[in-house]
This record gives C-alpha cells, structure tokens and sequence, in this order.
C-alpha cells in the first residue's frame, strides 16, 4: 500500500496498513502540503512584508533568496536597514500583507513565530468596504516553486493544496479586528456578509487554479481558529447566519473538484461538530486536541462521519510532558479514534523551535506512531484486536 492509498483509505474508513502520518521535510512523511505563496508583484511601500511564515521565516537567507524578495529602493525610502526583519521599533516589529493587514511581531532573532494581526483596513471604518479591491487569487505567480517541489517529493504522496493560512472567518476578523466583528455580527450585519464575500471568493477562484496546477492533488487544507479554551468564539447560531453558506460553497467546489476537505481548528468546537458534519467537512485537522478532547471526536469516527489528523497536544503532552506522556497519548488517540478501520492520521508539528518542543518528546512522537499504530487484514490495530 502505497502513501496516497494509506491516507485515503484511513480518512475513508477502509481499512489502511497503518495509520499515517505528515512530517514535514521528511522522506517518511505520507502527506505534504502545498502552500500558496505571495506573488512577488507584492512589493508594499509604507512596511516591510509580512509573507507567509512573517519576519521569522523572512530572516532565513534561502527563503529571502529564493522564495521572495522585497525591493531594495522600497527598503531604502523606509529607511530601514538591510536586515530588515531584525529591526525593531519599541520592541517591535510591524509589517503588511497583501491584504492590506498590519502585523506585529519581534525580531527575527528573537520571535520565531509569525506575529499576530494588528490592524485591518477596515479597523476603524466601514468607509471604503465597497472600493476594497482583495488580492488577485487566480496569479499563477503564487505556484511558482510548485513544479519543482511536487518533481522532488514521493510520487506516492497524498498532496494537500493550502490556498492561503488563514480561512474565512480568521481572515475577515483580520480585515475588520476581532473586536470590531464580533459586535458587528450584530450591528452592521450587512458589512459582514460583504466582507466574508470577499474572503470566500478568493477561495472560490483559486482553488480550480490549485487543482489545474496540480493535477495530482488530494485534497484541499483550511485553517480557521473558531474556539477559544473553553468554547467556540462564535455561537452556532452566529456561525450558520454568516459562516455557513460560504464554508458550503468551498466544501461543494471542493468535492466537485473530486477532493476532499480537510480543515485545521484551534480551540474549543464541540458544538460547531453537528454544523461541520452537515457541511461536509471530511476531516478536522487539530493541533490541540484535548482542548475539545477526543472523546468529543469518538461517536464521529465511530459513524464513519469524519476522520480525525491529530498532534500530540502543543498545550501540554508535546511541549510540556515526558517522553512517556507523549506516548501514552499516541495510544489513547489510536485506541479512541483510529480502531474503526482507519479515522486517524497523525501530524508532527513543523515548527517545534517557536513551541521550544523538548527534543526527546519530538523523537518519543515519532516512535510511538510507528510502534502503536499498525493494523492487521481485518482493519483493526494489531494490540486492539
């Protein structure tokens, strides 16, 4: 059974050899993922540009070399040196997206991760929600590495498309901030819907784009933080009033592209499930797992409803545990979620420097997916049957 089918079969619920895995930037991997990146006409005048992994990323010389570069006489007029991305100002750093959205963060040779949304365009008025022009989604400059990447990984691969980091509900509360748009849920309801418009249908243009440039895709992967620690951020009902109808519109653009739909959620949703399974979501992608804890996943890998990619837990297990806790939860995942002939594929996740991760939980991680997670012909975990 090769990589692809393994992935499939398990987020099928038909029966794989074992349960797979995504680690990055290793051969072993049974997933990678394709991520958008910038298109390099991205050229801002009045910050530095925060692009992809932000200012942390931008400080590595192969990916300022490489992947993009900021003009020099853009630099200059800023009057900024050319090690830009370690230049602070009050202990920190500001830069701008091609959205129009201001980013805060350290140095890059102290913060290692990609900042935080400032302030939007729309922070402090709906006044030019109408001349807002989003960024163009189908330039086919921000495949440009593609080729390249898909000729050096396995052929076997199940290959994941991430069209942008940030999914609907994040990127509109980005545009407008998450204060502003939590009360504007009520009181400018048709600002929203106006502003979720134009997120949505950059999704909508580019992913038969991503599927066009690579013909062998999968799937497409969506990140979108809906949860705080004890709860969603939005009530259901706020959710299916603005959120509903253009998450259906991507998962239908989706399957019809023959993919599935794999989405990343921090926080707190158990009562987002019910909504998220009448979507069409085919699997929920966590890296926090027991902030909704597995039992909530249980009866929907029971059913065959949905599959579950999961890390152990950045919270607590992976950064602030022993090796033996990592591996106890490995197992608890497995005999919870990953005994109903498939339902669970594992993640590494792929910036332990910015989580300080202890190295000998990320190695107990990587022996304890091997050790625990084998099936037999029958589909169920060898240690299980």
């Amino acid at each position: 059974m090769n990589c692809k089918e393994r992935v499939i079969k398990a987020f099928h619920f038909d029966k794989p050899d074992k349960i797979p895995k995504h680690i990055i930037l290793d051969p072993r991997t049974d997933m990678f993922i394709l991520y958008t990146y910038e298109p390099l006409s991205f050229q801002p005048t009045n910050y530095p540009p925060h692009i992809f992994g932000g200012p942390a990323l931008y400080g590595d010389k192969q990916y300022r070399t490489m992947i993009y570069k900021w003009n020099d006489e853009n630099r200059i007029k800023l009057g900024l040196p050319e090690d830009w991305w370690n230049h602070e100002i009050n202990n920190e750093l500001l830069t701008i997206d091609e959205w129009g959205i201001i980013w805060k963060s350290g140095a890059a040779s102290r913060d290692k991760s990609m900042g935080h949304p400032f302030r939007g365009p729309f922070q402090d008025s709906w006044d030019n929600l109408d001349e807002y022009q989003p960024p163009d989604a189908t330039d086919r400059n921000r495949f440009r590495y593609w080729n390249k990447l898909t000729q050096s990984l396995n052929k076997d691969n199940y290959i994941l498309g991430c069209p942008m980091l940030c999914f609907i509900h994040n990127k509109s509360s980005f545009l407008r901030g998450f204060t502003n748009i939590m009360v504007d849920f009520v009181r400018n309801p048709k600002q929203v819907h106006k502003l979720i418009k134009y997120v949505t249908d950059f999704f909508y243009d580019q992913i038969p784009l991503i599927k066009e440039v690579c013909p062998e895709l999968d799937a497409i992967f969506v990140l979108d933080d809906l949860g705080s620690q004890q709860s969603p951020i939005i009530s259901p009902r706020l959710f299916k009033k603005f959120y509903y109808e253009p998450y259906k519109k991507i998962i239908d653009l989706t399957h019809d592209l023959g993919l599935d739909f794999v989405l990343h959620c921090c926080g707190q949703v158990k009562e987002l499930f019910p909504i998220f399974l009448d979507l069409g979501i085919d699997v929920m992608e966590f890296d926090q797992p027991n902030v909704t804890g597995v039992e909530n996943y249980k009866i929907y890998a029971e059913q065959h409803k949905m599959a579950f990619w999961l890390s152990s837990d950045l919270q607590t297990t992976f950064t602030q545990g022993t090796p033996e806790d990592v591996e106890k939860e490995v197992k608890y995942f497995v005999k919870e979620i990953g005994n109903n002939y498939g339902g669970l594929a594992f993640s590494m996740y792929n910036d332990n420097r910015a989580m300080q991760t202890p190295k000998e939980n990320i190695k107990a991680f990587r022996k304890a997916m091997d050790k625990w997670g084998k099936y037999n012909e029958q589909g169920i975990i060898d240690w299980l049957a």
